[in-house]
């Protein structure tokens, strides 16, 4: 493994610009946007690990009450 010859000030720096232009960039997309974007609103695959009491009477018959086909 090689050492790098960035210090620690540098790469925090780095880090910060970074950090600040994707929080700014997010902050130019509205909500009401995502509306929009297609796929946006399609199903939701819900997988399931383990097949216990609580699933079998609380969440399955939730799932199959809100299913769309």
């Amino acid at each position: 493994m090689t050492q790098s010859s960035k210090s620690r000030r540098a790469f925090l720096k780095q880090s910060v610009m970074g950090g600040a232009g994707v929080a700014i960039s997010a902050m130019g997309l509205p909500a009401s946007s995502y509306a929009r974007i297609m796929g946006a609103n399609d199903r939701v695959n819900v997988g399931v690990v383990g097949y216990s009491d609580r699933f079998r009477e609380a969440l399955m018959p939730t799932f199959l009450a809100n299913r769309r086909n």
